[in-house]
């Protein structure tokens, strides 16, 4: 997420946030003055692995640039790694 901000945003400050969230899961938002996504931009790993590996995902253009902000589970899920019971 971070390193996304600044290739493909082009940010030079970012905040990274971490709280927890409803149902034993935590939100992490990183908020960047990088150059908000627009809907014309193609979807890369970087989504994909969002998609796959999160609860829920949001990228929001903010005034001072954008808000990634995701839903990760508290613990590790089978189904979100490799379909393998974590050890």
């Amino acid at each position: 997420m971070v390193s996304n901000s600044v290739r493909h945003g082009g940010a030079t400050d970012l905040t990274v946030s971490l709280a927890p969230w409803e149902q034993s899961s935590i939100r992490v938002e990183v908020r960047d003055n990088g150059l908000a996504v627009g809907e014309t931009t193609r979807s890369g790993r970087g989504t994909r692995l969002l998609t796959e590996c999160t609860l829920e995902w949001s990228l929001t253009p903010i005034p001072e640039g954008q808000l990634l902000a995701v839903v990760l589970p508290a613990q590790a899920t089978p189904d979100l790694v490799g379909g393998r019971a974590p050890r």
